[in-house]
């Protein structure tokens, strides 16, 4: 499988299940030639801003274009003589890209944290959510940012991340990609809409 197949197939499975998704970018570095791409996604009949949403991204190193083109030969061909015998030949190479998963949490919500107590709690309302709506051991793991601001350090933004490791013939089969692609972004599109709804309820008790 191809970056611009995995890309492709990411942005289909995401609109499929009810996701939109917009300030798609692609990145090529000029001397190595790794690849990244990132997508945001929120619910399609949601209106802006979305105070909330999801970014998609993974990363494609060059040896694995080499590969997907070229096939073991081509990832030993970067590094040596094609004639000359190797381990990587023997063994074969091995495709894997990590599909990062990050959820923007509400500013409103996370400018309102004043105490290591309010940030524990805010997190623990987040992790408690995904468990209520996921049946894996893939949790959420939540960062904060903060700025130093007239004498005061105040929380900027929140997110709440993990990532999902795709591999070996799950990543060339493209039935199989197809399928896992579509349960994630299934569960993306369900944990939005969790998150929402947690937000809204939040504000309604103040």
């Amino acid at each position: 499988m191809q970056y611009q197949e995995v890309a492709s197939r990411l942005i289909i499975a995401a609109n499929d299940v009810g996701l939109r998704t917009y300030a798609t970018k692609e990145q090529v570095e000029l001397q190595q030639l790794n690849r990244s791409f990132e997508t945001c996604c929120v619910l399609d009949d949601w209106e802006p801003p979305f105070d909330i949403r999801a970014q998609l991204r993974f990363y494609w190193p060059c040896e694995q274009t080499a590969h997907s083109v070229y096939g073991t030969e081509g990832v030993c061909a970067l590094y040596h003589d094609p004639d000359e015998e190797c381990i990587h030949y023997e063994f074969g190479a091995q495709t894997m890209i990590e599909l990062d998963i990050e959820y923007h949490l509400p500013d409103r919500a996370v400018t309102a944290l004043k105490t290591f107590a309010d940030m524990e709690y805010f997190a623990q309302r987040v992790q408690e959510a995904q468990r209520e709506h996921v049946d894996h051991e893939n949790l959420l793991s939540i960062c904060f940012e903060s700025v130093f601001y007239q004498e005061r350090l105040r929380i900027s933004s929140a997110c709440a991340r993990h990532h999902w490791l795709i591999e070996g013939n799950d990543l060339e089969d493209e039935e199989v990609l197809i399928s896992i692609l579509a349960d994630i972004c299934d569960e993306v599109y369900d944990f939005l809409l969790c998150l929402a709804d947690l937000f809204a309820e939040s504000e309604k008790k103040g």
